[in-house]
């Protein structure tokens, strides 16, 4: 048997698959099939396992990064190859491999929703132009639209401690 792990973050926590695919055959080509995320920022990971023989897999995927493949050492030999891809559009992928001589395979390609975007966006209006102070005092403010972030045009000077 050989085994691959990995960890990664920002995935959903909840309702992570998106999609997936998978194929298995005999060549010197593996292929996981074509799958299409359902929105950008997707994690994709694929696998190419093969038994048979100790030959390397090659993953071909443009766009993965390969994780060492893992090869057992018993008398019934497996391999496994995987990558992961975080994918900035909406469009088809399949993880592909080759091999130097044809064995059989098993390809597979899973897609993880991200963590959801947390909005940081927020307006503020306020209206009238002027506030009144429950002390009697009026003081004018001046309503602006747009603005940036930073320390308010009315911050109080700084206090100095009594001696």
């Amino acid at each position: 048997m050989a085994l691959s792990v990995q960890e990664f973050s920002g995935v959903a926590a909840t309702s992570p698959l998106d999609v997936a695919a998978g194929k298995s055959a005999s060549s010197v080509s593996p292929s996981s099939g074509a799958v299409t995320p359902t929105l950008p920022g997707d994690l994709a990971v694929g696998f190419i396992a093969g038994h048979g023989n100790k030959q390397t897999i090659n993953v071909t995927a443009p766009g993965y990064t390969s994780q060492p493949q893992q090869t057992s050492a018993a008398t019934q030999v497996a391999s496994v190859v995987t990558g992961y891809s975080i994918l900035s559009t909406v469009s088809a992928q399949t993880f592909t491999g080759s091999l130097g001589t044809p064995m059989y395979w098993a390809s597979g390609i899973t897609m993880f929703k991200p963590v959801a975007a947390v909005s940081n966006d927020f307006s503020i209006a306020a209206t009238p132009a002027t506030a009144t102070v429950t002390a009697s005092h009026t003081h004018p403010f001046p309503a602006r639209t747009g603005g940036t972030s930073g320390p308010s045009p009315h911050t109080p000077p700084p206090r100095r401690r009594p001696p």
